[in-house]
């Protein structure tokens, strides 16, 4: 593909991110990917190669686009949740240092802990997350009550 029929395509989908679903293989470059989800996050599902890049791009369009990536790694976990603690809820993969980091952004994320185990670690985070909240008791009570129950 040339560089002028890149720019078209390019256009094509900034008019209208979804364009991007008719737009396969080869046609679908990085950048005209990038133009696409930079525009509607939720373009991302019609990303064949989804790079790093790419899915960083939309993640900073839309947290909520963590859970149309298909290759959750740590650093574009850990981007998001940084950028909305919230985002834990699409972690597929939840490691300690990602659920700390999302509590630390919104002690709310708490709720979306997977708590499987109880360790120390996860124990830090559950006291972060109360410490940020304490002027919230109905909050407190809350985590309290999932800490225990698990």
């Amino acid at each position: 593909m040339n560089s002028d029929e890149e720019a078209l395509l390019i256009k094509k989908v900034i008019g209208h991110p979804w364009n991007l679903m008719h737009i396969e293989g080869e046609q679908q470059t990085e950048e005209i990917c990038l133009a696409a989800v930079k525009r509607d996050a939720t373009a991302l599902q019609f990303v064949e190669n989804q790079t790093e890049k790419v899915c960083l791009a939309a993640i900073d369009t839309a947290t909520f686009a963590l859970r149309m990536v298909k290759n959750q790694t740590e650093k574009i976990c850990s981007h998001a949740v940084k950028k909305n603690g919230l985002a834990l809820q699409y972690v597929d993969n939840q490691t300690n240092e990602i659920c700390l980091e999302a509590v630390k952004e919104n002690p709310d994320a708490f709720e979306y802990v997977k708590l499987n185990y109880m360790d120390k670690e996860k124990k830090n985070i559950a006291l972060i997350a109360l410490n940020s909240i304490l002027q919230q008791p109905v909050k407190n009570k809350q985590i309290l009550n999932k800490i225990n129950n698990k």
